[in-house]
């Protein structure tokens, strides 16, 4: 058969590739691929390529086959109590098949006749007609038996979840919270262990699964059980991130406030884990860690701290302190330079570094307003630092503190102060969610409405509040509807044909509006390509060698991105080349439009207004 792939661009036909695959090539990918024929024993490769985990734990071999064998091998001991027979190796008597890859008579074949292999002997294959039904089917029956209509079969937890109790340059222990086979519902307390609770700040628990039966020295996995760690015997889980809350009272003078706990936890009948801290002096009094799915995956790693770091923070929690002699001191006027003595440059900080300073400077924030050098500084080091809003797994509970700010508004209300204000917005924009960032552009939208600019009071009130910050930060707010960023790119693009004042900020902030690969946000919520191809031709109109801005701005308009969905039309994309030629842009600035290639160093800097954190990656580029 002759398998056709479309290729990208208009031209459909032109853009094809064809292969003709054989019969006999493609029973060798799938049965040799996924069913290969393997002895007893072999394990699947763990060496991770290709597809790796982002949420879901795909497998690095993709032979079926050796995952079975690896099962079988794990569970030898209940294997060989359920056939009530010491043969060596344990191999089942009978098979039931499901999942839609069984309708195919070849791969059941397979699979059958590899068991009996390892078996030496013949096996049953259990009925099942319709094996892409086997969940459907399931879901059903759970449902009715939950009504008391059937019988329910409780397999219990399919897994161990431990708590990884970390030592400093080892892999530490792991202590084993809910073992295998615990029944949904059930709730397990480890009594015989305490533990000291941090409240007022965010808490981390370091999960691990594990499959196996048994660790170590033949410990038979048991609620309670602690063990060292092997590799291969566990799996790391995204941690457990909350911020529990403690006495407001010794939050506010920054002490922090433990209480002692004992750990509960159950399975849920959704077959999630349940964790919570029950205070040891009142057994009502609970804490319970929700799970946060956005993390970064696996347990923390050891960090560096930068030598400069602890008298830094000193510094800053020391002016942000209660002591109001601070306020007209020369150590606040000069507290930028300070850090950056200690620090190194601020470009160069790392991202432990930011986000620990962020910490600090948040334990003050009620202090911020106490004189206006205490606010400028407060702004302008907190919002770099907590730049551009997410990254590190503790950085949500972060914003939640700095979203509490937003209706408090600023103390010292100058031009230089509401500027201060707005950029510090636009640098944590993406830690904000689509509601915060309807209710700042909610605010700020009469400023940047195209009839504001006709009014000479009302413009002039915009130019005092920081009009280009504003745009610049409308700009940014990537998780707004689509229509309201149609609607600000149709603004900014007529202010800046039709008017010589802010002229680069308006392009900027069209491209960044427009921009085909979003920064955080949704490409749900990327402008269509048909409204872009609308604005086109005006771009094109423009001197481009005059205001490269304009340019910049149809660069990222026009970005290939790979995705016909997204990506202008082939004709467009060769009038912007040829006009980017031209005007002797930069070659970076073509290549983007003609190839799909990741934003250079500087040309991030020039769309996002900051250079990322160092040591922050983002996936989609």
């Amino acid at each position: 058969m002759k398998i056709t792939m479309l290729g990208s661009g208009s031209r459909l036909i032109g853009g094809t590739k064809s292969v003709a695959l054989s019969q006999q090539e493609v029973h060798q990918i799938a049965l040799e691929g996924f069913f290969p024929k393997t002895d007893f024993g072999t394990r699947p490769d763990k060496k991770r390529s290709a597809v790796v985990e982002f949420g879901l734990p795909y497998v690095a071999d993709p032979a079926v086959s050796k995952h079975v064998s690896e099962f079988l091998h794990l569970h030898q001991e209940v294997a060989k109590e359920a056939l009530g027979s010491d043969a060596e190796p344990a191999i089942p008597v009978g098979l039931l098949l499901n999942g839609g890859v069984f309708n195919s008579d070849l791969v059941t074949r397979r699979l059958v006749d590899i068991v009996e292999n390892w078996k030496g002997a013949p096996i049953s294959l259990l009925s099942n007609p319709h094996p892409d039904w086997s969940v459907a089917l399931g879901a059903v029956a759970f449902a009715k038996a939950r009504r008391g209509a059937q019988l329910k079969i409780g397999g219990g937890s399919a897994r161990s979840y431990f708590l990884h109790l970390q030592e400093k340059n080892k892999l530490g222990q792991a202590l084993c919270l809910l073992a295998k086979g615990t029944d949904e519902g059930q709730e397990i307390r480890l009594t015989g262990r305490r533990f000291a609770l941090t409240l007022g700040e965010p808490v981390r628990f370091n999960l691990l699964t594990s499959t196996h039966d048994v660790f170590g020295d033949q410990q038979k996995v048991q609620n309670g059980l602690m063990v060292n760690i092997d590799p291969d015997q566990f799996t790391p889980l995204p941690p457990y991130i909350s911020t529990l809350q403690g006495n407001d009272a010794k939050l506010q003078a920054n002490q922090k406030e433990r209480v002692e706990v004992q750990l509960a936890c159950q399975l849920t009948e959704v077959g999630t884990l349940k964790v919570e801290c029950v205070s040891a002096e009142n057994e009502k009094q609970r804490w319970e860690l929700e799970f946060e799915v956005r993390n970064r995956q696996g347990a923390q790693e050891t960090v560096k701290a930068h030598p400069g770091l602890d008298s830094s923070k000193e510094l800053v929690s020391r002016l942000y302190s209660g002591n109001k002699n601070s306020a007209d001191s020369k150590e606040i006027k000069l507290l930028s330079k300070t850090l950056e003595k200690n620090l190194g440059k601020k470009d160069e900080w790392d991202f432990h570094t930011l986000r620990s300073l962020v910490d600090s400077f948040s334990l003050g924030r009620k202090r911020r307003r106490r004189s206006e050098q205490h606010e400028k500084n407060w702004l302008r080091l907190t919002g770099f630092c907590m730049r551009p809003g997410f990254g590190d797994a503790t950085d949500s509970w972060r914003m939640e503190q700095i979203w509490g700010l937003y209706q408090q508004g600023i103390q010292f209300q100058n031009a230089q102060g509401w500027s201060d204000w707005w950029t510090f917005w636009r640098r944590v924009s993406g830690g904000l969610n689509e509601e915060q960032q309807e209710v700042i552009l909610g605010d700020i939208a009469k400023y940047l409405h195209p009839g504001a600019m006709k009014n000479a009071k009302t413009f002039q009130g915009a130019k005092d509040k920081g009009y280009e910050a504003m745009v610049r930060l409308s700009a940014s707010l990537e998780n707004l509807y689509v229509d309201d960023k149609v609607l600000l790119a149709s603004w900014y693009l007529s202010k800046a044909i039709n008017q010589s004042q802010f002229e680069q900020a308006h392009w900027w902030a069209l491209g960044r509006l427009a921009s085909r690969t979003p920064l955080y946000g949704s490409q749900h919520n990327v402008i269509p390509r048909e409204q872009i191809e609308q604005w086109l031709p005006k771009l094109l109109e423009q001197n481009w060698l005059k205001e490269p801005m304009a340019a910049f701005a149809c660069v990222l308009m026009c970005r290939k991105t790979g995705d016909r969905s997204l990506d202008i039309s082939d004709d467009y994309r060769e009038q912007v080349s040829s006009k980017l030629k031209s005007s002797k842009a930069p070659s970076s600035w073509l290549e983007l439009v003609s190839e799909v290639k990741a934003l250079s160093e500087a040309d991030s800097k020039k769309l996002f207004g900051d250079a990322l954190p160092a040591g922050l990656h983002l996936l989609k580029e």
